[in-house]
């Protein structure tokens, strides 16, 4: 079931969207692993610390530009511009180049850009990366980031 927007472009539903977005990130994931486990695993523990059917939306699909080859328009389609857009500034790598000369840079792209709902999802994110056996190197990393990402709340 779709519904028009205002710009007349077709939207779906919020439970038809959340259910695309979970099958679209099954099937762009299918063969990439999160530690031992399956990809989906990650997406959907940052999903269940949204509340929103946006925030589950783009909780579902953070990784999905950068991690795959999904043509963008798929996603505009979809979830129409801000879903995609939020989506696009949580991905420091899109079509294998990357957007950011570091790390640093691209966290503070995200605190910059007063878009609530990426800096909610990029912090479940890195939170979640943090609770499960991250890689020692990569923790002063995760934690730098979630406090300049704090910053902006």
């Amino acid at each position: 079931m779709s519904i028009k927007s205002r710009n007349n472009a077709t939207m779906l539903h919020p439970n038809t969207a959340i259910k695309v977005a979970f099958n679209l990130a099954i099937k762009w994931h299918a063969d990439q692993q999160y530690g031992n486990t399956m990809y989906i695993t990650h997406l959907m523990g940052v999903a269940s610390q949204m509340t929103t059917a946006d925030e589950i939306i783009v909780a579902l699909l953070h990784d999905i530009l950068e991690d795959t080859e999904i043509d963008v328009e798929i996603l505009r389609l979809n979830f129409g511009n801000k879903i995609t857009k939020t989506i696009q500034l949580l991905s420091k790598v899109e079509k294998g180049v990357h957007k950011f000369k570091s790390y640093d840079d691209f966290i503070q792209s995200i605190a910059d850009s007063n878009n609530w709902l990426a800096i909610k999802v990029k912090l479940a994110d890195l939170q979640y990366n943090l609770d499960h056996n991250p890689k020692k190197s990569l923790i002063k990393r995760y934690k730098k980031a979630i406090e300049m990402l704090k910053s902006k709340i």
